[in-house]
Order: structure tokens, then sequence, then C-alpha cells
């Protein structure tokens, strides 16, 4: 019923942007409650559009997912105005592939289970190697640009949001399943003085299973954690 309501107001509003040479950049949705406060819900296409239909796919996978405390009393929606992506005007002969099918999967995400629910890594200035990056939404998917061939023998570092503490043996090494056949290292990591004081050693640990492991000596708390694996 909801979305009933939500269309014939929907398809006005498409229709005075259109009216003024604009489309729609978001969609802002209010419930007013009977008893409980408004909720909003924003809802962004994957670019301007004046298309009712993929607008209101967007608006039912938003509902889909929606609880709302109290009945709703009223329905107010508003507008983001935005110029018409040039793009979508151009016609495409034959097949091809489609350059905004990731935009719009991105924002059928979104709609379904929220803006912080398509996210990237990015870098950061934490100098903890747990604290060198962080997550941030994603919008849209750059087009991808062909790049050098990496040189043989690049190894990938996969490093774990937490580091994962490890026993340690009688010997003073960390022990892990299969156990270590050699371990390399230490290199060094000591700083933070400033906000909370680390000082790390940290090792390259070959597995009984040839898994190469990332693995570090906290200095402060006498503890073995293991931190990532080279791939």
């Amino acid at each position: 019923r909801l979305l009933f309501c939500i269309k014939g107001a929907l398809h006005a509003l498409l229709h005075e942007l259109a009216r003024r040479s604009l489309a729609l950049g978001a969609l802002t949705i209010t419930f007013e409650l009977e008893r409980a406060d408004p909720h909003v819900e924003r809802i962004e296409p994957a670019r301007a559009t004046r298309d009712g239909l993929s607008v209101l796919e967007l608006v039912r996978l938003r509902l889909s997912s929606l609880t709302l405390a109290s009945p709703v009393e009223r329905l107010v929606l508003t507008a983001e105005p935005a110029s018409l992506d040039g793009t979508q005007l151009a016609l495409f002969g034959g097949r091809r592939k489609d350059p905004e099918a990731s935009a719009r999967a991105i924002a059928r995400l979104r709609a379904a289970f929220g803006d912080e629910s398509v996210t990237k890594a990015r870098l950061t200035d934490g100098w903890l190697p747990e604290n060198g990056w962080a997550w941030e939404p994603v919008a849209h998917i750059d087009e991808p640009r062909p790049r050098p061939e990496p040189a043989r023998g690049v190894l990938v570092r996969r490093v774990r949001p937490t580091p994962e503490p490890l026993p340690r043996g009688a010997d003073g090494r960390p022990q892990t399943r299969p156990g270590l056949t050699a371990l390399t290292g230490p290199y060094r990591l000591q700083g933070g003085w400033w906000v909370r004081e680390a000082a790390r050693d940290y090792y390259f640990g070959e597995r009984e299973d040839g898994a190469l492991l990332w693995l570090f000596f906290d200095r402060r708390r006498e503890r073995w954690f293991l931190h990532g694996q080279v791939d």
C-alpha cells in the first residue's frame, strides 16, 4: 500500500522535473508516523534519472527491509534535482557492454540494505598496519583501466583487521597448527608514544604445510600474535 501511494507522488515529481528540464538525483521519503517521530529514508539512483520504474524498484527494495515503529499517517516525498546525464539520452546499437550496469547494481544493494552496505578500503595515516586503512561508502565504480603486468614473484600480504593471539611455547616461539619450521626476523616496529606506545617485533614464519605467516611479538605485553598471511 505504501508503494502504491509513493508511486503516484513519484510520478508527479518526475513530471515536474522533466518540465524544468531536470532529473531526479535522489529521493527523500519522510514517513510521518502516528505515535512516533518521523522516519526519513534517502534513496539515490545510480545516476540522475527520469525513469520512474527504476526509481520505484529502488523504493520497493528499501521498503522490503524497512520496519517502522508506528503506522504511517502521512508521506512526504522530496526530490533532489540534478542535470540529466547525456549518456542516458544516447542510443546504442548492437550488443555491447553496459557501462552503467555496476552503478545500477550498487544502487540496488544500497536501496535494499542501506547506504553503508557497499564499501571500499581507503588508505589512512595510521602508523600501525591495522590502522592504515578504513572503510568508506562506494557510490560508483570507476571504469576499469589497463594496468601494467606485475613483476613476477610479487607477494600479497593479507592483513587481518585484528591480530589474533597465539600461544607461546616453552622455547619462546609462537605455536601454530601445523607448526612452524622457520622464523625469519625480527623487523622492529615501535612508536605511538603520543597516544599509546607499541613495540612489536615482526617475523615471517613458514608453517609445515608451506603457508607463510606474518607474525609479531608484542614486547610490552610479551605475547605473540598472528597478523596476516603472505600469498
